[in-house]
């Protein structure tokens, strides 16, 4: 059975694109990732703040005479107070709507995702020219990168891929608008499904003219026969998929670090880990226990922070993240904060 799917936040269980063979993708070499960064500071990380400050109010935005408003950053641009698509509710200037906590897959929307459902926008404020919708997918994500705007669009259970509590994988689709409103690519992961079932993209990541995401568990490994959970590098503009890592490297959110990824595993009962998998061929090269699996991941400086819990920051030194032998150095107890005298059960 399982587990129960809260009202809030689409933590999905399924997503789908409909029964189709696996297809083989060709496998190129990638593009060249630079071997380093600039240096970075160091940080210490301190207990977190018993009371830490609230964010900030967001900046008031003048409506014009017609009532349209202009959004900030990227592509700023004149847009109605309030956009409609599909089920998705947009308004400008965006709500400063905190995350939900232990959610799954990485979404900038709030509510149920199951099509006749209403959803709300929570992330940056969306330009005129993002759709949001492309045929039955909705805009799901909307990320400020280098170069521009990296939108996912997912279909609703229901809409037209997949159904709320089936095991068909959501249609998805990654673009990338420049500032400009151009569009540079997109590409559609859900073309390139490993398997036809029991997978759903829970994070994407673009960097180096690739895009990164996951191919994770929609629920047990078991029920996957523990195929599931690969991290795929994929280059948009040859539409080949460059790699695929070993399963049961990467559920929930992951991170891109110089030559490296830093991902993570877990689910009920079964063991949780953090990963390092190297950027050019996604081979696993050094790992790091966990307790539970990680809500969060955040770099700060040279040390990447895995919230187990709201009370419990797991922090791990990146050592030799420029070269060939990168690994995660455990902090003391003292950076973690309070860790409660017991603990929830794991998800």
């Amino acid at each position: 059975m399982r587990p129960a799917i809260p009202s809030v936040v689409a933590i999905a269980l399924t997503s789908a694109c409909g029964p189709q063979p696996p297809r083989a993708a060709d496998v190129v070499a990638p593009p060249a990732v630079a071997a380093t960064e600039p240096a970075r500071p160091p940080l210490v990380v301190a207990a977190p703040d018993p009371d830490p400050p609230r964010p900030a109010a967001r900046v008031a935005v003048a409506s014009s005479d017609d009532g349209r408003v202009t959004t900030r950053g990227c592509g700023a641009t004149r847009v109605p107070p309030q956009r409609r698509g599909g089920g998705l509710v947009v308004s400008t200037p965006a709500p400063n709507v905190p995350e939900v906590q232990g959610a799954r897959l990485r979404t900038d929307t709030r509510g149920t995702l199951t099509a006749g459902s209403q959803r709300t926008w929570a992330g940056r404020d969306v330009p005129a020219f993002v759709p949001l919708t492309i045929g039955t997918r909705e805009l799901f994500l909307l990320d400020d990168v280098e170069d521009g705007l990296l939108a996912l669009y997912r279909d609703p259970y229901g809409a037209s891929s997949c159904t709320l509590g089936a095991n068909d994988n959501c249609a998805v689709e990654v673009r990338l608008y420049a500032c400009d409103g151009a569009l540079r690519f997109h590409v559609a992961p859900s073309d390139r499904w490993s398997r036809p079932d029991r997978l759903e993209l829970q994070d994407v990541r673009w960097d180096g003219g690739v895009v990164y995401y996951n191919e994770a568990c929609q629920s047990y490994s078991r029920e996957a026969a523990g195929a599931c959970s690969r991290l795929v590098a994929l280059d948009p503009i040859a539409q080949k998929v460059l790699w695929r890592s070993a399963p049961l490297r990467s559920n929930g959110r992951f991170l891109v670090r110089d030559r490296y990824l830093v991902t993570g595993y877990g689910f009920t009962a079964e063991p949780d880990a953090l990963f390092v998998l190297r950027r050019s061929d996604g081979a696993t090269v050094s790992r790091a226990a966990l307790p539970s699996q990680h809500q969060e991941l955040t770099i700060e400086g040279d040390v990447i922070v895995a919230t187990v819990y709201p009370s419990d920051r797991r922090a791990f030194r990146m050592v030799g993240f420029d070269g060939d032998q990168p690994k995660l150095t455990p902090l003391p107890a003292a950076t973690r904060g309070s860790v409660p005298a017991e603990r929830p059960p794991k998800r």
